[in-house]
């Protein structure tokens, strides 16, 4: 089992669509995936665990994960060890299951049974409607969710299913460009990685890749207007797809957009954010900048009109320089991103909402995903890991890593999300990325105390504001990184080293400054740079 989520019970369905043409798919008229949701409490009690669908959920995601490790495979002792890896990716993958119920019908937001928390699925959350609930408009913020390279929509369950117990109905789509080690396409077949390329072939696979979020978002739209299928082929799976459909309408919130993504997703997010104005907050996790087209504004410059601040969580390994100096996102480009991310005015109207860097402390690239986890849930596994030559290095538990930067999504997120309807910025959120660490560099400067009791909790943003999940979740960090390194851990951390100077923090007041700063004091993260 993964981790159970600190808030609301989690519901999830598979989604596929195709519009009604007999052309060739792109990324403008099919769009798959996964959602995942807050579900209502008793009906997640009632089901829960016998509907709680494995991890892997299919022979043939385990023929991509091999796919993509041994794309290049030629010699009869790797073909030997791609055919035993994919044995035990599958064998694991299907003794792992989500805590999730599939199907579950959604809740409503704001009312009983959203605050409800007490359930069969999870710990137990906050216990008023008004940290639980959808927020002040009633509806649920939506995350679309874009993987990495090798990824599908499975890869990412534990960041997706605790955003999704904190409040958000988040969308994770599984990428048709070739990029995925197999994606499940809208007939059923499976498509499997078919390489990255270079050059103008992979930043063709970053437009493809935007055209599919573009695609999930007006798909989303239009549920939530209509509350019926949308025209061409749809599917949605958990049972009765009029009843789900149904409920969805007018229950999103579509003002309230996040796109979050990792690797080649997490360039995509800030694609997305730099070109959508309807985009209002982006999360790139250990982004790689490559896949993004040459000359896009999120290489130049956010298009008029797009406000959406960017947060990027990179690892010590990926984002942040190595002992070399070398960085494997490319310095280069994400310099160009940060840069283009900043808030400017212009006779066309606003553009870009800034840009913050954090990196958790002792991560690497695969920290983000659930592979990790499962791997450190998982005997079997360790060992076929050790016997092959691979180590596991990570003094931080992957449990632990993950709920550090869900709380980072989370915060940020909830900082920026603009009320229905309202201006933005949002009251008392900032005007820009950069305001998120500007009151730790005042406190540090001033000397200012955190006040006593105050958790940096901002209520409201449509996130489930559990203050004592959250407050379990910084504390078991804390253990975890004080406390020696589980037995098939390496002891020695030896995270590479950077050459970013860490902006120098104390305890300030509530908010989300604080909130970075005194995880940067407490060494789980760095913050990094900070783009106004």
């Amino acid at each position: 089992m993964l981790p159970r989520p600190a808030g609301l019970p989690v519901g999830v369905r598979d989604f596929a669509w195709r519009d009604k043409g007999d052309g060739p798919i792109d990324g403008s008229n099919h769009v798959v995936g996964r959602l995942f949701y807050p579900a209502d409490p008793q009906s997640a009690r009632r089901r829960w665990p016998a509907a709680a669908p494995s991890w892997i959920g299919s022979l043939g995601y385990a023929a991509g994960y091999v796919q993509f490790a041994f794309f290049s495979a030629r010699t009869l002792k790797l073909r030997v060890i791609k055919r035993v890896l994919q044995a035990v990716i599958w064998v694991q993958g299907t003794l792992a299951r989500l805590p999730v119920t599939l199907g579950a019908p959604l809740a409503r937001p704001g009312g009983a049974d959203a605050a409800d928390t007490a359930n069969g699925n999870g710990r137990s959350g906050g216990g008023n409607s008004s940290s639980s609930g959808g927020g002040a408009a009633g509806r649920w913020p939506v995350v679309i969710f874009s993987p990495g390279a090798a990824a599908n929509r499975n890869t990412y369950s534990c960041i997706c299913t605790e955003l999704a117990s904190r409040g958000c109905f988040v969308a994770a789509i599984e990428h048709a460009d070739g990029s995925s080690g197999a994606a499940r396409l809208a007939d059923g077949s499976f498509l499997l990685f078919q390489g990255l390329g270079s050059g103008a072939v992979l930043e063709a696979k970053g437009e493809y890749r935007a055209a599919e979020v573009a695609a999930a978002v007006e798909l989303l739209r239009g549920i939530n207007a209509a509350g019926a299928a949308p025209e061409g082929s749809f599917s949605l799976s958990g049972g009765d797809q009029d009843a789900a459909l149904a409920e969805l309408k007018g229950a999103l919130d579509l003002s309230r957009l996040a796109v979050i993504g990792h690797s080649c997703g997490g360039a995509t997010a800030a694609l997305a954010a730099a070109r959508c104005p309807d985009v209002a907050v982006a999360v790139a996790l250990d982004p790689w900048w490559p896949i993004l087209p040459t000359g896009s504004p999120a290489l130049t410059g956010w298009l008029p009109g797009c406000r959406a601040p960017l947060l990027v969580v990179g690892s010590d390994d990926w984002n942040t320089p190595r002992a070399d100096g070398s960085m494997p996102c490319d310095a280069k480009r994400q310099a160009a991103v940060l840069e283009a991310a900043r808030r400017r005015d212009g006779p066309e109207g606003g553009a870009g909402g800034g840009a913050l860097l954090l990196v958790p402390s002792h991560s690497k690239h695969q920290t983000f995903s659930d592979v990790p986890v499962l791997i450190e849930r998982s005997a079997l596994a360790r060992g076929v890991l050790s016997v092959m030559g691979f180590k596991q290095q990570q003094p931080m538990s992957a449990e632990a890593a993950l709920r550090l930067i869900c709380d980072c999504c989370a915060r940020f997120c909830r900082e920026h999300y603009r009320p229905g309807g309202s201006e933005w910025p949002c009251e008392g959120a900032g005007g820009d990325a950069a305001g998120e660490a500007a009151a730790v560099a005042v406190a540090a400067a001033g000397g200012a105390q955190e006040p006593a009791g105050a958790r940096g909790d901002r209520a409201g943003g449509g996130f489930a504001t559990d203050e004592a999940a959250e407050a379990e979740a910084e504390a078991a960090a804390r253990v975890a990184v004080a406390a020696p390194p589980p037995p098939h851990h390496s002891s020695d951390p030896a995270p590479h080293g950077s050459a970013a100077r860490p902006l120098p923090v104390r305890r300030d007041e509530a908010g989300a400054g604080s909130f970075y700063g005194r995880l940067q004091e407490d060494g789980l993260l760095r913050i990094v740079q900070a783009f106004e």
